[in-house]
């Protein structure tokens, strides 16, 4: 079966988005990475061209995608990447705020995202990450095949993403808490 992975988000710096692209070369042949978003800076052009360049076939780059095909990437994926590079704040808490973090628990698929104290926390207490510590393309496709051969804890983890986004991360469960100071 194909396994595919999946980004959604901006096209901009500070994601990874390159080593992620080029850890797809190391990719075992019935893996694929789909990426989407909005670009920034011409992103997604330097993107476009790097795929060329380096003749990586299991790549899909979209550009501003509706509602419709967003959410059907996301039913197609099997995993999700959320890298965030520690250049700001934002950056280094997106554990629970991040939007593509979030489709991907909708979707009840487990992210991969990068080593930091936010996501460390997170995970312990929800266990739906996989965290990554290094970078590099080679090291990141390894660890991308290692989640998958390891069927018994992906299982876990996805079950757990279903069940914390329906009983706690999603608007509605955040609204209610909200209203009681309305």
């Amino acid at each position: 079966k194909t396994k595919t992975i999946i980004r959604l988000g901006s096209y901009n710096v500070s994601h990874n988005l390159e080593n992620l692209i080029l850890s797809t070369a190391y990719f075992p042949t019935n893996y694929k990475l789909i990426l989407a978003g909005v670009s920034y800076n011409n992103y997604y052009e330097k993107l476009k061209f790097l795929i060329k360049k380096n003749n990586l076939k299991k790549v899909t780059l979209l550009k501003d995608v509706n509602y419709s095909k967003w959410f059907e990437i996301l039913k197609k994926g099997d995993l999700g990447i959320a890298f965030y590079d520690p250049v700001n704040t934002s950056h280094k808490n997106m554990a629970g705020t991040s939007q593509k973090f979030n489709n991907y628990l909708l979707a009840g698929i487990p992210c991969l995202v990068n080593k930091n104290e936010d996501f460390i926390k997170f995970n312990k207490k929800y266990n739906v990450l996989y965290i990554q510590q290094k970078n590099s393309p080679q090291q990141i496709a390894k660890k991308i095949t290692q989640i998958f051969k390891d069927k018994k804890i992906y299982r876990k983890k996805v079950m757990n993403s279903k069940k914390l986004f329906f009983e706690k991360l999603n608007f509605e469960n955040q609204y209610k808490k909200l209203e009681m100071y309305i």
